[in-house]
């Protein structure tokens, strides 16, 4: 899974909390939107970028968590993998910002050296 932002972070954590303890007919889209402030285009998204965590029930716009992922649908491990997630993500941009900073220095040392 991969969370582009904290706000995808807080609005993905608003989500599972909401719909935690929805019974097995979800919860509406409308109603979701609603509740967590969210417009339901964000939702959507969210929901279609994270099968892993949240499933559409039947053909309507209403959802739930995944109970047949690799989290079983658990509240408590659906969160921790998420912030587990975003920290990973984030040392991975750190990571490539410090290779992209060590790359241009090696390059104009080179450069310099050169002339």
């Amino acid at each position: 899974m991969y969370l582009a932002s904290r706000r995808e972070v807080e609005e993905a954590v608003a989500l599972v909390r909401e719909l935690a303890p929805a019974d097995r007919d979800g919860i509406g889209l409308t109603a979701l939107a609603s509740r967590l402030k969210v417009p339901t285009d964000r939702i959507e998204l969210l929901i279609k970028r994270h099968p892993e965590y949240f499933v559409r029930v039947g053909t309507e716009s209403r959802y739930r968590l995944n109970q047949f992922g690799k989290l079983k649908g658990s509240a408590g491990q659906i969160l921790a993998d998420i912030e587990r997630s975003y920290e990973r993500s984030r040392h991975l941009q750190v990571t490539s910002i410090m290779l992209t900073v060590v790359a241009t220095l090696v390059g104009a040392t080179s450069f310099l050296l050169s002339n």
